[in-house]
């Protein structure tokens, strides 16, 4: 008998616990991400009426023809964090990317801030990661931005329009 009470009350407190991890897990796991706004997203829409009409590019577009130098583009590229270096690029480009830096008064479409904080580590959370992104910006010359790989030009986000989990590397 009494065997049976000290498995019981083995079982019980496994029980309890369980049901507690549970409790906790549900009342403090991290939110999904809400619904990105499909753009153009209003609160870009200054950003929108600098330059009418503005085209997708490749990252690959964007970097290897320079009339896209110095004019407000859209940009489909990966967005890198490592330890607070940022930087966008293309795997089916040549070069290592570009640095990349948000300006002052940035903007973004609900929702891709966020997810662009859970897949690549930038802003809320502390990991190195990437996404696929769209952003609204231009190329240019940067301030410096304390990276060893500052080369004097980079990309300014003015936008963030949509951000989704980047490939595998």
């Amino acid at each position: 008998m009494k065997h049976i009470s000290f498995r019981l009350l083995i079982g019980l407190i496994t029980f309890a616990l369980g049901v507690v991890s549970v409790t906790l897990w549900l009342i403090y796991q991290p939110s999904p991400t809400e619904k990105i706004e499909e753009p153009p997203c209003k609160t870009c829409a200054a950003i929108y009426s600098i330059s009418a009409g503005l085209p997708t590019l490749s990252f690959c577009e964007m970097v290897s023809r320079s009339e896209n130098y110095y004019k407000v583009v859209r940009v489909r590229a990966t967005f890198g964090n490592d330890a607070g270096q940022l930087s966008m690029y293309d795997r089916n480009c040549e070069g290592n990317g570009i640095v990349a830096e948000f300006a002052d008064d940035y903007q973004s479409c609900d929702g891709a801030r966020e997810a662009l904080s859970k897949y690549s580590g930038w802003g809320a959370l502390d990991f190195d990661g990437h996404s696929e992104v769209v952003v609204v910006g231009r190329y240019g010359p940067l301030n410096d931005t304390g990276s060893p790989n500052y080369k004097g030009w980079g990309f300014k986000i003015m936008c963030l329009e949509e951000a989704s989990p980047g490939l595998p590397q």
